[in-house]
């Protein structure tokens, strides 16, 4: 009597792993990180901005993390914004220090070679 709760082992090359990346071309998206950091490279931005431009709503965050992560530093301005309703909010400005824009294209970079873009890019 066979039990029905038992699987029998694939057969050896029976097993077939489908390489998707390979065959549609597909690449990783950029992370929000080198996504944020190239815009840092080009201008400096609020939450708003950052939201708006590239989707990040934690901007705060993001600057904290780059911070944290590869040492990247960032002068902080306060400033007031109107909101929809004509109410001034407050907001802080990022700006990447200009002495750290090298190591930020390193970062980048770097960040594009671990997700693979770096070869489309050579070739």
């Amino acid at each position: 009597m066979k039990d029905k709760n038992r699987t029998t082992p694939p057969k050896q090359g029976a097993l077939k792993v489908k390489d998707d990346s390979a065959a549609n071309n597909t690449k990783k998206p950029p992370s929000k990180q080198e996504t944020s950091l190239s815009y840092f490279l080009a201008r400096s931005m609020n939450s708003m901005e950052a939201n708006s431009l590239y989707g990040d709503t934690c901007l705060h965050t993001t600057v904290s993390d780059l911070k944290r992560c590869y040492g990247l530093r960032f002068e902080r301005a306060r400033e007031k914004i109107k909101n929809r309703m004509g109410v001034l909010v407050n907001f802080t400005r990022y700006q990447l220090f200009t002495e750290d824009s090298t190591r930020a294209h390193i970062v980048v970079r770097i960040l594009k070679e671990r997700r693979g873009a770096l070869r489309e890019e050579i070739a």
